[in-house]
């Protein structure tokens, strides 16, 4: 396992690391995949409290999963406790038109 996370009434809740990078994406994709794949997921909230590092390998496991969840009707993605930074990059990648900005 490579980051915490919860699943209740199929909606994962997943601590991201301190920094996504390309090493780290392919890991956590496979990881969430699992979980969604495995347990009746429909909402995956990305927590992003810890994360101080993002590069484009990181928007790609965003993407990535809004994209796998837009075949169920009431699939959703979801990011919380963005820092500034962070929520910086969202912005300037356009990805608060595919996923939800929760507030926690």
């Amino acid at each position: 396992m490579i980051g915490e996370y919860s699943i209740l009434n199929g909606r994962l809740t997943y601590k991201m690391p301190e920094e996504i990078d390309h090493h780290m994406a392919k890991a956590i994709a496979m990881e969430i995949d699992a979980l969604i794949e495995g347990g009746g997921v429909r909402k995956v909230v990305f927590d992003m409290e810890q994360t101080r590092f993002m590069d484009s390998s990181g928007i790609g496991i965003v993407i990535g999963r809004a994209r796998k969840l837009k075949f169920f009707e009431d699939g959703e993605v979801a990011v919380c406790n963005m820092s500034k930074r962070v929520d910086m990059i969202f912005k300037s990648a356009g990805l608060y038109d595919i996923v939800k900005k929760e507030e926690k």
